[in-house]
């Protein structure tokens, strides 16, 4: 009623607080966590029906036909291990109460994003 009556919105916090580095990287901490588990279940059951039903000749000629888009993928599945992988670590000096200030804070947070961003790069090359 009362905001009818005012014409405000019901949840003016959404539109107060601005975007900080901090929170990105906790949403992608997230995110990666349940992206990386989601891939590791369907990584393992293509290897075991995978190797079940093919012989590894079939893997090694389609590797060899697709070597740039296979070596592109596995890299890009590579950056959520990487991304979360890094970003524990940092949670883990925070539980050390290490580096709590917000510079540092802010620092490390795009330090595991570029990082991580770094080993992709790094493992398309290769």
């Amino acid at each position: 009623m009362l905001s009818s009556k005012y014409n405000r919105s019901l949840s003016p916090h959404l539109l107060l607080y601005k975007t900080h580095a901090t929170s990105v990287v906790s949403i992608f901490h997230r995110i990666t966590g349940s992206v990386f588990s989601i891939l590791l279940f369907f990584i393992s059951l293509f290897l075991v029906l995978s190797y079940s039903f093919f012989s590894c000749n079939f893997f090694y000629s389609i590797f060899a036909v697709f070597y740039i888009l296979v070596n592109l993928f596995f890299s890009l599945l590579l950056f959520f291990p990487i991304l979360h992988i890094l970003n524990g670590f940092r949670h883990i000096f925070w539980d050390l109460c290490v580096g709590l200030s917000t510079y540092n804070i802010v620092i490390t947070g795009f330090f595991v994003s570029f990082t991580s961003f770094l080993f992709v790069c790094f493992f398309v090359l290769i």
